[in-house]
């Protein structure tokens, strides 16, 4: 009777192991946000962001902070990609980090290329944009 149960205990933690997701950590999150393509893919996504806040109708809320920050994103791409690509790569749901190490914990190889689908970039932006703006 012991024999079944710790057979059904250890089933139990393989099946939990298996689907269990583990998430980047801090260190994987901030690899990744510092990940040349990673970066690059959303700046782009970023100006398309920032062009759209420009153009939204000047009765949306809190219109002049947003746009106030589209027009800084258009006029300094690269500054604020970078600062943009830290609040993407924090969303580990999304945008799980896969940072591989050598022995010394150098990256040896990141996900940056792949980590989640450009229209999640798109949505994450947008979720984030009143946030960088100032707003609440």
């Amino acid at each position: 009777m012991i024999r079944l149960i710790k057979q059904f205990i250890v089933a139990v933690l393989l099946v939990a192991s298996s689907t269990t997701t583990i998430f980047a950590n801090y260190r994987d999150q901030m690899d990744l946000a510092k990940d040349a393509i990673f970066v690059q893919r959303v700046k782009l996504a970023m100006i398309n962001t920032a062009i759209t806040v420009s153009n939204e109708s000047t009765g949306t809320a809190n219109h002049a902070a947003r746009t106030m920050l589209a027009k800084a994103c258009l006029n300094s791409p690269d500054s604020w990609a970078q600062i943009f690509a830290v609040g993407v790569a924090a969303d580990s749901i999304n945008f799980p980090a896969v940072i591989t190490r050598d022995g010394q914990g150098n990256i040896t190889g990141s996900n940056g290329a792949t980590a989640g689908v450009d229209a999640g970039i798109d949505g994450r932006l947008l979720n984030i944009w009143n946030n960088y703006a100032g707003l609440p």
